[in-house]
């Protein structure tokens, strides 16, 4: 399941004993945005690969 607030509250409103798993494509994406903003706050850093944009609706 994509890690989405919106899915995750239907889920719960609709199976609120469900464990909720989320797939190894979404929690790496969701990992590379977190280095990806991190790194932008560092002064001085660089980033030599250029970002690709999200989906918009996953």
């Amino acid at each position: 399941m994509a890690p989405a607030t919106c899915y995750r509250t239907a889920i719960r409103r609709a199976l609120p004993h469900a464990v909720v798993v989320v797939d190894h494509f979404h929690l790496i994406a969701l990992a590379n945005e977190a280095v990806w903003s991190l790194s932008a706050t560092c002064p001085g850093s660089r980033n030599p690969v250029p970002r690709l944009k999200s989906r918009a609706a996953d």
